[in-house]
């Protein structure tokens, strides 16, 4: 299963450890949490393995620094049911790679 989107805003992990006020976090999980595609059907077998690509405008952040996003990414795919959850009972494994491109989120969610 792929699922591929335009990312809402570029936020890098670093930014929730230099002290950003809840408020903001906040506005950053709304962000994704909205993030506009077309959901394919629930996954049906579990557990997946998710793979996440990031093609990133400007400089690219380090492949750590895209946590933060995958988080956000994972809780909105579990609101718009093609996960049932995001616990390791569902999920167990994550990879993420990252290159130059157009600020889109590439995600290919297989099972195990």
């Amino acid at each position: 299963m792929d699922i591929e989107f335009y990312l809402p805003k570029k936020i890098s992990a670093n930014s929730i450890y230099s002290g950003v006020h809840w408020t903001k976090r906040g506005k950053q999980v709304k962000l994704f949490r909205d993030v506009n595609f077309v959901a394919p059907p629930p996954v049906k077998e579990y557990p997946v393995k998710c793979h996440y690509h990031f093609e990133l405008k400007g400089r690219k952040l380090d492949i750590s620094n895209c946590f933060y996003m995958v988080k956000l990414i994972e809780d909105c795919l579990v609101r718009k049911g093609v996960l049932i959850d995001d616990t390791q009972k569902y999920v167990s494994e994550i990879t993420v790679t990252a290159s130059k491109g157009n600020d889109v989120c590439k995600i290919n969610i297989e099972g195990c």
